[in-house]
């Protein structure tokens, strides 16, 4: 994708969405081909700097003992920021929650998070459907701060709702771990594929928001579960994401398998087969750790019963 680019990921549960976002992330690493960061591998790069140049603004984000400053200035935790003055950091985090749209709403609070992630400045930010939790008018007023957040940044989202990603400048359809379309909205629109029949049935209008007949906070719990019937329900007459019957009774039955102890190990090892040498170093090395307190233990012992003895012997052993 280009710098500065929104790239938005739609599809069904399993289709591998969230696994692109842990992919970048490196929780993992792609068992073939590769991610790259303006031309170099992620697996070439230092994971904490890597980390430190991504903002991630999941739909659940977690919350910490302490005030609403306090959590939002963890995004700066490892940034040069880190141990600025209480007065720099508290302009840092105002500007964050103005940015986010949560200003006035702190400012009513009695004691007077989007936030924590603009708050890095980072150059790469991941939405993980940080909308797909609210009802009509609270997403509205965060995918403001979404978008606002995402200028002159490299952005990927994962999104439910086609109506937070209709102008991003490539929507991405998987499914199964495949995509099976991509392009812009109305390209991908006037295709009239599976994207087109998930904007039918989300009414999207023309003027980028959600009909009222689709998504009020009284029925989008019901609206998300139609959306992914239909998408399950278009797969079915688009070629390149048609299951096979062999492919369900496949998974039919390795989900009914139960694997043995040993063949869990064996598939472990053989993840781990790629670090095994460096894995084997660090076993001869921690065994030679372990070992030198009864080795000396051992040698301060002799060494006490040499100094014990008289004579002939005394020299001999002292040798």
């Amino acid at each position: 994708m280009e710098p500065e680019a929104t790239v938005a990921f739609v599809g069904n549960s399993g289709s591998g969405k969230s696994t692109i976002i842990q992919l970048v992330e490196r929780f993992y690493d792609p068992d073939r081909g590769a991610i790259e960061l303006d031309g170099v591998p992620l697996n070439k790069l230092n994971v904490a700097w890597l980390r430190q140049q991504i903002g991630l603004v999941s739909q659940e984000p977690v919350l910490f003992e302490g005030s609403v400053a306090d959590n939002v200035a963890l995004g700066l935790i490892g940034l040069p920021h880190e141990h600025a003055h209480a007065g720099k950091k508290l302009a840092l985090i105002q500007d964050a929650c103005r940015q986010a749209n949560a200003h006035d709403f702190i400012t009513r609070l009695p004691q007077g998070a989007i936030a924590r992630a603009i708050i890095k400045n980072s150059r790469i930010l991941l939405h993980d459907e940080a909308t797909s939790a609210l009802d009509t008018t609270s997403e509205r007023v965060v995918q403001e701060a979404l978008d606002r957040a995402s200028k002159s940044r490299t952005t990927i989202t994962i999104a439910h709702r086609l109506s937070t990603v209709k102008s991003a400048d490539n929507i991405v359809v998987m499914s199964r771990g495949t995509v099976v379309e991509q392009g812009d909205h109305g390209s991908l629109v006037a295709r009239g594929g599976v994207y087109a029949r998930l904007v039918e049935a989300q009414h999207l209008d023309t003027d980028n928001k959600p009909a009222d007949s689709g998504y009020n906070s009284a029925n989008s719990s019901g609206t998300l579960a139609n959306d992914r019937d239909l998408i399950a329900s278009s797969q079915l007459d688009t070629p390149i994401a048609k299951p096979s019957a062999a492919d369900d009774l496949e998974a039919g039955s390795a989900a009914d398998k139960k694997m043995s102890y040993f063949v869990v190990v064996r598939k472990i090892l053989a993840l781990n087969a790629p670090e095994a040498k460096f894995m084997a170093a660090g076993l001869l090395a921690s065994i030679g750790s372990g070992a030198s307190s009864p080795v000396l233990a051992v040698l301060f012992a002799e060494v006490m019963q040499t100094f014990s003895e008289q004579g002939a012997e005394l020299e001999h052993d002292s040798k």
